[in-house]
């Protein structure tokens, strides 16, 4: 879609090994490694890993005794996973993704309801290749009736970078910085690598003048995640040209996940996928900064569930009536969203 997800391309360079009929596909030392596989995943990491420049990989591959242990050296840990390694559905994911998983997924990645009369909602739980953009673009014409919104982030731990690039082009004018990368580059014509950074990513287009000019508050806690964190430090950060903060960060300290994976296919060669961490990332502001690992803390700290959502609604509306139960959610694709109207300026919400 743009630069970013060239970014994302796997190379198209491959090491091919020497084949014979009833000899084994790749040479083995005599202590077990995978001498080629070893060579191979080395030479991965040397195209692609951001960790290039402060993580000295090994400059012999065959110092280590498998292709495991070699990706294993990046130490490339947070919250006891591991992100530069063979990719595997069988790997155990982190606590924090299987919580989510246990708390169980929703159909659709956005859902949306209105709270008084100036103020709505809007649920986010992934970020999703095209679907997550064109499912909040259906959700326009409700949100237009409102100057105030509330962008709940909890538990969404990600997804598409090119999604969240199109949702904040909704509240943020074309051309408008919104967070800085340093990834590793790799150029197929030179069969070179470099890292880059740190580079300013800023907003391509105008999608809405109505959000560019609503106040907002964005829920999240500790499971708001990477795709999420960027959205976040979007929202806080691209606003504050205007010499105002109209983004107030509501809830927990965010995952801390400041960092972008990349997938190299290699079923070519009958080899298990790489994921690679290619992307550093961190806020245009010193109140954002490097967050990996640290997390993006509230503007305003609440824990429980419903006190989140009345933190940031009375933070919106200092007036209003505080919540007292559920709401009333509509989903993108479902019977009644373009009937979608304002609740009352006074609620009872479902209980």
């Amino acid at each position: 879609m743009r630069r970013r997800t060239a970014l994302l391309a796997s190379t198209a360079v491959a090491l091919a090994g020497a084949f014979c009929f009833g000899c084994a596909r790749y040479p083995v030392a005599a202590d077990g490694a995978n001498l080629l596989e070893l060579e191979s995943v080395w030479q991965y990491l040397k195209a692609y890993s951001v960790w290039q420049d402060s993580i000295p990989l090994a400059q012999n591959p065959f110092a280590f005794d498998s292709a495991e242990q070699l990706l294993a050296s990046v130490n490339d840990t947070f919250h006891g996973y591991n992100y530069t390694r063979y990719t595997d559905d069988t790997v155990a994911l982190p606590q924090a993704k299987l919580a989510a998983v246990a708390a169980g997924a929703e159909s659709t990645t956005v859902l949306w309801s209105g709270i008084t009369d100036s103020t709505a909602y809007v649920r986010i739980t992934e970020f999703k290749h095209d679907t997550t953009d064109s499912a909040f673009r259906s959700a326009m014409p409700f949100f237009s009736q409102f100057p105030k919104l509330i962008v709940d982030l909890r538990s969404n731990l990600g997804g598409d970078i090119d999604a969240v690039d199109s949702i904040l082009e909704y509240f943020l004018p074309a051309n408008t910085p919104f967070i800085f990368a340093r990834y590793r580059a790799y150029d197929d014509s030179t069969r070179t690598a470099k890292t880059v950074g740190w580079e300013q990513w800023t907003t391509k287009h105008d999608h809405s003048p109505t959000l560019v000019n609503a106040r907002v508050a964005v829920l999240m806690n500790r499971l708001s995640a990477s795709a999420s964190e960027i959205l976040v430090a979007g929202l806080k950060d691209g606003r504050r040209d205007r010499g105002i903060d109209t983004a107030i960060l509501v809830g927990e300290t965010t995952f801390g996940k400041g960092i972008g994976q990349i997938v190299i296919s290699r079923s070519f060669l009958g080899k298990r996928d790489l994921k690679i961490t290619f992307l550093r990332l961190k806020g245009i502001s010193d109140r954002i900064g490097v967050y990996h690992r640290k997390g993006i803390a509230p503007d305003v700290q609440a824990t429980n569930s419903l006190a989140q959502l009345n933190a940031a609604l009375l933070a919106l509306e200092p007036s209003a009536q505080p919540l007292t139960g559920s709401l009333p959610m509509v989903a993108a694709g479902s019977a009644n969203a373009e009937a979608s109207v304002r609740v009352p300026a006074d609620p009872r919400l479902e209980k």
